[in-house]
């Protein structure tokens, strides 16, 4: 039906020969009507559409409906190759003056592209030539272009010029403001394009912002905020400028420090030092450029004097710093007159041994400083450059000796504005006393937690006190344009000398990161802060710094899939989709390696994430998707196995909801009873699901066994910590990993308000069940190394309502603790008589062997004597067994068979059993009496530990071999031996 109608449309136009000038936006709305069917047929009819159509442009390149239809069906079917159709039909309609269709055609473009850079120049182009109505259409077109093209530093210019004027010509003052913003926003986009070209047009964008620059220097602390220039703008657009064009770059940052220092010389006496302290940073940034500029040392000279004209000798100071001298090292030079000059009377200075003191005069070549322990100490000017370090003013350690540091504790909300200011105050203050200006968290602890002590009244312990403070710190840490934070390696903080913003701050760490996990958290935080909206061009090049490396097989697995992540989020993001040109093509093979895909979800990092990579994997693994999303969750540590379960859901959402239910509670069923020994984390978050779903009513599993075995579970990781045998486990735990899964297990307990393990226990039929409560009270106890108010208010609850319970407990349990003992080994003497005889065997061979040995020296040559070698080896061997069998029989202990009464199931009884239904008799003796043959089994084989402490008719569950098993004791008496 499609495919005739389809011809019949395309033969009308063929014999009819109809001119262009038929043609308006009416008559391709009615095509388009005709396309939305061709679009919604069924794939094959669509595929054979597509073909025709391409067939029939083939042999009629001119034809108006052909190419219009073909450059739908291209774009809507991802047909790159086709796209042009639309242009080939722009240029057709632009020969002949339908620029009203040209129009059309290009917004219909921009409707499936809407960063399509060529209809956009032609379309803005268009409306330059139409009446003044079209301007704001025009605008918004440029606005666009701005978004696709980074490369364009020309229509930035002109929006930074439109809204420059329009600025100046509202009357409405938050229009005004608003128009400003925009203004500056572009006339920066535009500077940093053409920063990287060298065009002339950088002096003119250059001085445009400069002036507004000083004039934002003057503003308002808010007012500078919003309008988003700083003076560190300019200093990482000279150094862009700078890798092309040095000189170029050095004349501007020339002219802009003159401005700087003329505003100092003429400011009053707020801004001054302000003004002064920028012409200093950009006559560093100029001699950092170019040390052997001599313009720019004799500025900072100037500067100096200028910023230090009270001090009567400031000559002197600038002559012992070497800043006139050319052999001097610049650098060098402003370090140590920076130094020098805080050597003023009643200034602070430190010195290593003798602590903080006060300078109280300088005389010709002579420093007298009163430190605590020494009054009025006399100091040679050089010594004293040596060996003291200045403090300023509002150096921490200046603060805390006059008793100056100001109220940073919270205690209410009508102070808590002052608080916030006290803090970014102090906080300064700590960075700038650190060697560099560089400062850890643990420094940040040790010099204030003394002070928070100190001001605050509450009983609190001093780690709970210093995370509470942090965590405000922090936030008024990251608001700060003068502190930065290094992410890379340690944690630390430094101190800038000119303000940054935040979104400055990311994209210069994201362009100087080298490492990818680094850069990605960098963007992360850019894009949760929608810091895109006002820098396009940098979101966008990051966004292409993570489809290279999505692209390239180059790169590791967790870099590529986490960077499909991005690319797939920012894709369907319409706030920020333009930042993608190019099509995403996901290399399947990637999930061939499973290891590495579980590894990459386990990486710290947001939900959102781990999120798209599992969607990555349902949207592209053809077969057994399911079994893969279950071999994942046997690799992870219970992170991301609520998001596993998800993609699992929505694999079968075309199931009925019941269905889907069960498949789940199918698996969770299975990961309780088998999971433990591969993944105790899942395992324990099966236990959670299968408790808050209450599938135990459901499955008719008593809550009894469900929580002594969890206990058991809890107990086991606790002893294989202890005897550090985490290796049984099937992927890694490891000592701090098991305190979280008894933490994990705590959870499970406790924090349930519905189910709470707590409220279970005291209920009357099961603590009246004193067997039960028995076994209950020995695995809390035991667990009780691992710290939890829950269980110790749970143990003291059962002593009172059993007052003989731990004594009980004690008595029996000391058969079962010295045979869990790893440190001893428990044998009979037939045992130990057998592993005698055999140390015997192997020094008698050692004796031997050393003859063998001799024998083989008197042959000459060692190194090719093959004879020798092999004794060697063979010696060695027998010297390492020899040591391990005397080690292990010095830790052996006898089994004291004659005081067993078989009323429990001990090492030195026979027991009968039922195993699964399945009756089964065994011996239990010690680590040497094994024997198959006879169904002796040693006291720490997993099925005799399962039963060890039982009496005749108790039942166990236990997990042997990763498989649940229930066992009951039939019969217990003693070996006869």
């Amino acid at each position: 039906m499609i495919i005739d109608t389809l011809k019949n449309f395309l033969k009308e136009e063929q014999w009819t020969r109809a001119t262009i000038e038929k043609y308006n936006e009416n008559e391709f709305k009615e095509i388009d009507i005709f396309i939305e069917k061709i679009k919604s047929s069924s794939p094959e009819e669509l595929d054979e559409a597509y073909k025709l159509i391409k067939g029939f442009v083939s042999h009629n390149p001119r034809t108006i409906v052909g190419l219009y239809i073909l450059g739908n069906l291209a774009y809507f079917l991802g047909k790159k190759d086709d796209y042009d159709s639309f242009i080939r039909l722009i240029e057709i309609f632009k020969e002949n003056r339908k620029i009203n269709i040209a129009d059309f055609l290009l917004k219909k473009i921009l409707s499936y592209d809407k960063n399509n850079i060529y209809a956009l120049k032609l379309i803005i182009t268009l409306y330059q030539q139409e009446s003044g109505d079209k301007k704001e259409e025009r605008i918004k077109y440029m606005e666009d272009l701005v978004r696709a093209d980074a490369n364009d530093g020309d229509t930035p210019f002109k929006l930074g010029k439109y809204y420059e004027e329009k600025a100046k010509n509202e009357k409405d003052l938050n229009l005004k403001k608003e128009y400003e913003i925009k203004s500056i926003m572009y006339y920066k986009a535009s500077l940093r394009r053409f920063a990287k070209s060298s065009s002339p047009k950088i002096n003119d964008i250059w001085n445009i912002l400069s002036y507004e620059l000083l004039e934002i220097e003057k503003e308002p602390k808010d007012t500078k905020k919003d309008k988003k220039l700083e003076i560190n703008f300019f200093l990482n657009i000279a150094s862009i400028i700078a890798e092309n064009n040095k000189d170029m770059a050095i004349t501007i940052l020339t002219e802009l420090l003159g401005l700087y220092y003329q505003e100092g010389i003429n400011a009053e006496e707020t801004l001054k030092d302000l003004f002064i302290n920028r012409a200093i940073s950009l006559a560093k940034k100029i001699l950092e450029m170019d040390p052997a500029n001599r313009k720019a040392r004799d500025k900072i000279i100037e500067i100096y004097k200028e910023k230090y004209k009270n001090i009567n000798n400031i000559d002197k100071y600038i002559e012992n710093s070497g800043l006139n001298e050319k052999k001097i090292d610049i650098i060098t030079a402003i370090r140590r007159f920076e130094k020098e000059i805080q050597f003023m009377t009643s200034n602070y200075v430190y010195h290593r041994s003798w602590g903080i003191g006060k300078i109280l005069k300088i005389e010709e070549d002579c420093f007298i400083i009163m430190f605590d322990d020494k009054k009025e100490h006399k100091m040679t000017y050089s010594m004293a450059l040596k060996s003291l370090i200045p403090l300023p003013d509002n150096h921490i350690w200046v603060l805390k000796k006059e008793n100056k540091i100001p109220k940073i504790v919270w205690d209410n909300v009508e102070e808590e504005e002052n608080i916030n200011k006290n803090v970014a105050e102090v906080i300064r203050s700590v960075v700038l006393s650190f060697p560099d200006r560089n400062i850890t968290l643990e420094d940040f602890k040790i010099e204030l937690l003394p002070v928070i002590s100190s001001q605050i009244t509450k009983n609190i312990t001093k780690d709970s006190l210093w995370n509470n403070w942090w965590n405000k710190a922090k936030s008024i840490i990251k608001s700060d344009k003068l502190i930065g934070c290094i992410k890379e390696g340690r944690l630390s903080y430094f101190l800038r000398e000119t303000e940054i913003s935040n979104e400055d701050e990311l994209i210069t760490a994201f362009n100087e990161n080298k490492v990818f996990m680094d850069k990605f958290k960098v963007f992360d935080e850019f894009y949760k802060e929608k810091y895109y909206a006002d820098y396009p061009d940098n979101f966008k090049d990051m966004v292409s710094y993570f489809y290279n490396i999505a692209h390239d097989q180059r790169f590791y697995t967790y870099e590529r899939l986490l960077s499909y992540a991005v690319l797939r989020i920012v894709s369907r993001d319409k706030d920020v989709d333009w930042a993608i040109s190019s099509q995403i093509n996901f290399d399947t093979k990637i999930l061939n390696d499973l290891d590495k895909v579980v590894e990459t979800l386990e990486m710290t990092y947001r939900n959102e994430y781990r999120k798209e990579i599992l969607r990555l994997i349902g949207d592209y693994l053809i077969e057994n998707k399911e079994d893969y999303f279950i071999e994942i969750l046997k690799r992870d540590p219970a992170k991301i196995v609520d998001l596993v379960i998800d993609e699992i859901k929505n694999i079968y959402k075309n199931l009925d909801q019941v269905a889907v239910n069960e498949k789940i509670e199918d698996f969770v069923i299975e990961m309780l009873t088998t999971s433990f020994k591969y993944n105790p984390y899942l395992n324990f978050w099966a236990v959670r699901y299968f408790l808050e779903k209450e599938l135990y009513k459901k499955r008719e599993i008593s809550l009894e066994s469900i929580y002594l075995e969890l206990l058991y579970r809890m107990d086991t990781l606790a002893k294989l910590s202890l005897q550090k045998k985490l290796g049984w486990f099937t992927i890694p735990v490891s000592q701090n990993n098991v305190k979280d899964l008894i933490k994990f297990g705590d959870n499970i307990l406790f924090s349930n308000k519905k189910l709470n393990f707590k409220d279970f226990i005291l209920q009357n039929d099961i603590i009246n069940n004193k067997e039960y409560i028995e076994k209950i009270y020995r695995l809390l106890r035991d667990l009780m190394e691992y710290e939890s108010k829950d269980r110790k208010k749970i143990i003291e609850e059962l002593k009172i309502k059993y007052p003989d319970l731990e004594k009980r407990t004690t008595e029996e349990e000391i058969i079962l603790i010295n045979y869990l003992d790893e440190k001893i080994i428990w044998t009979t003497t037939e045992g130990l008589e057998k592993q005698k005889n055999k140390l015997k065997m192997l020094k008698t061979e050692k004796e031997k062997l050393a003859e063998e040995l001799q024998k083989a020296r008197d042959k000459g040559d060692l190194r090719e004597n093959a004879e020798y070698q092999a004794a060697r080896e063979k010696e060695r061997n027998i010297n390492s067994e020899i040591t391990q069998l005397e080690e292990k029989i010095n830790r052996s202990k006898l089994l004291d068979l004659s005081s067993i009464k078989g009323d429990k199931v001990i090492p030195g009884t026979k027991v009968v059993i039922e195993k699964n239904g399945k009756k089964e008799e065994y011996k239990i003796l010690g680590f040497w009496d094994t024997d198959e043959t006879k169904n002796i089994i040693a006291y720490n084989a997993p099925i005799a530990k399962a039963i060890l402490g039982l009496k005749k008719g108790e039942t166990v569950e236990a997990l042997i071999g990763g498989e649940k098993i229930s066992i009951k004791v039939i019969d217990i008496e003693p070996v006869k031996i």
